[in-house]
């Protein structure tokens, strides 16, 4: 650790939230001087404050530890995702739309079904429909949620819900109750997750008939963690992404529904996806846009981005929010 770049870091990073040394000290649980001796590279912080000072600035351990923040990592409070069009698409937007309407007709009975299980109004949407390999969205979840895996590396799903929605539906404050416990898994299961499964399996059911063994989404076959990090998936395979918002009082959360590579090969032999689904997207590099013959196209709305730890490369777009229609 080198105490000038660290300190300097520091300095500008509690200038940038307009603290002053006193109010990130105390944030800290360190004096005053501290923050001065470290800003004036004097000395570091100690290794055990590194967590929770890098958490108040708002920055990962390794950026307070070497000094700088690396280009990719945004401070604004926004998600940064670099596209990157030489990675072709797999599967096409007609089998997303059908994703979709799967979850729109989920969320449907959703409503009614939890609003009377909790008594109290619970209102589900689809919020996104996504395709990303395995890698990408287990790095982006919090590490601790409900998380439940229907043999998801043999032609399955896993569900995952946020940990502040699964103890809001357990009717437990998630800041007094932070850590999921087994009972917690064995309830939100037995309670919610067991309806969630029912209507995924009898809309794809109404289908493909009996081409899919509704047993593969038995509850007794799930494998329940509440620790992500411990999903062994094949990271970079890839799979399709539903995601669920729900509102619970002053509460909001997702359900996120993996669907498996192979489970969404199934349901394409099986008739599952409209005929226009079936054929596999054509257009896959940013040099095809000038083919005629290719349908598929582009459209990116451009906005104005001003952050300074950020640099754009060549090549590649950086969309901060996604939308899809």
């Amino acid at each position: 650790m080198d105490p000038i770049k660290t300190g300097a870091l520091i300095n500008q990073l509690r200038v940038k939230k307009q603290m002053t040394q006193k109010d990130l000290a105390e944030k800290v649980n360190v004096s005053d001087k501290a923050v001065s001796k470290w800003e004036r590279g004097d000395g570091c912080p100690d290794v055990a404050i590194i967590p929770e000072l890098a958490k108040v600035l708002g920055v990962e351990v390794d950026s307070l530890i070497n000094g700088e923040i690396p280009f990719t990592q945004d401070v604004s409070g926004k998600k940064i995702t670099e596209y990157n069009f030489r990675q072709p698409d797999r599967y096409s937007r007609e089998q997303q739309k059908d994703i979709w309407m799967l979850g729109e007709d989920i969320c449907q009975k959703m409503n009614s079904d939890f609003t009377a299980l909790l008594n109290q109004r619970c209102e589900f949407s689809v919020n996104c429909v996504d395709q990303m390999c395995n890698f990408e969205f287990l790095h982006s979840i919090p590490q601790n949620c409900f998380f439940y895996d229907f043999d998801y590396n043999s032609n399955g799903i896993t569900v995952e819900f946020d940990p502040e929605l699964g103890k809001a539906l357990l009717k437990q404050d998630y800041k007094k109750y932070e850590a999921i416990t087994q009972f917690d898994l064995e309830v939100l299961r037995d309670f919610y997750l067991k309806n969630l499964i029912r209507y995924f399996t009898e809309k794809i059911h109404l289908r493909v008939g009996e081409k899919i063994n509704p047993e593969r989404f038995n509850l007794k076959n799930a494998t329940e963690n509440s620790n992500s990090n411990k999903a062994e998936q094949e990271e970079y395979s890839m799979m399709l992404l539903l995601t669920l918002k729900c509102k619970i009082e002053q509460t909001e959360g997702f359900i996120n529904i993996q669907i498996s590579a192979g489970l969404i090969e199934e349901l394409l032999a099986g008739g599952f996806f409209s005929p226009a689904a079936a054929d596999k997207i054509k257009f896959q590099v940013l040099s095809n846009i000038k083919k005629k013959e290719i349908p598929d196209n582009i459209s990116i709305e451009f906005g104005r981005f001003n952050a300074d730890n950020v640099e754009l490369e060549r090549g590649k777009i950086l969309i901060l929010d996604k939308k899809r229609k």
